[in-house]
């Protein structure tokens, strides 16, 4: 179901690149599809997705966003990026039981070093 969820909207957000640009670039709309790649494996291109969408913010990004980034270099064995990304997190503040928890799990990866 969880997959099917996520082809769903990898689909609806690529349809939209070619018939609405401006909705398909908005930052939430890019935050799901990288979420959306990120479920499906493709962890370069939800990265990629992550990164541009910080460079648009032009400011500290979410701890939900950073949190992502940190998830992502963890799945590519890349434990300092994770780090960074997880104190990134921490410093914007983790204002909900999720992203907490979600730091803690990527603590645990980053100590084992690997997901």
């Amino acid at each position: 179901m969880q997959q099917n969820k996520a082809n769903y909207a990898i689909a609806v957000i690529e349809s939209f690149q070619v018939r609405h640009p401006q909705l398909a670039n908005h930052v939430g709309a890019m935050d799901c599809y990288g979420q959306a790649l990120e479920n499906q494996g493709d962890n370069d291109r939800a990265q990629a997705i992550y990164l541009g969408i910080i460079d648009r913010l032009q400011s500290n990004p979410p701890a939900g966003l950073s949190l992502a980034l940190a998830r992502t270099y963890i799945t590519q064995g890349n434990t300092i990026k994770s780090l960074v990304w997880l104190r990134k997190a921490k410093s914007s503040g983790l204002g909900n039981d999720f992203l907490r928890r979600e730091a803690r799990r990527i603590s645990k990866l980053i100590g084992q070093g690997r997901l």
